[in-house]
């Protein structure tokens, strides 16, 4: 069943992850929403967090490789376009500068690579 808005355009689903976002801020200030999809392969869960925007990617990337079990020889990379994310960003910075406006969360892709060569 799809419903109208006022002006009676359907609600889609980017309207529906929008109002979720405005909700989750707006219950936790402070805290912004970030969604982390692996680069390529689409079998590997979408992590959806609540990060605070005073703390950095080393925080996403600890609990990123906690989530996942993350072994210690794979190393983990964070990707927001086409650009690795240096440990030190701030999550405000980035998100003021590439949150998809349409549902206000910021997407970020992960990559692992194998330490030690190959398995």
């Amino acid at each position: 069943m799809e419903t109208q808005r006022q002006d009676d355009a359907p609600i889609t689903e980017a309207d529906i992850r929008k109002q979720t976002s405005l909700k989750l801020m707006k219950t936790n200030p402070g805290y912004l929403p970030v969604c982390i999809r692996h680069n390529s392969d689409t079998t590997q869960p979408q992590l959806n967090f609540m990060v605070p925007g005073d703390g950095s990617i080393g925080n996403i990337l600890r609990h990123v490789r906690a989530k996942l079990k993350i072994s210690a020889s794979e190393s983990i990379f964070l990707y927001c376009g086409n650009s690795v994310l240096p440990i030190q960003q701030s999550i405000a910075e980035l998100y003021q500068r590439h949150h998809d406006s349409t549902d206000l969360r910021l997407y970020l892709f992960y990559a692992k690579e194998n330490t030690f060569g190959f398995a």
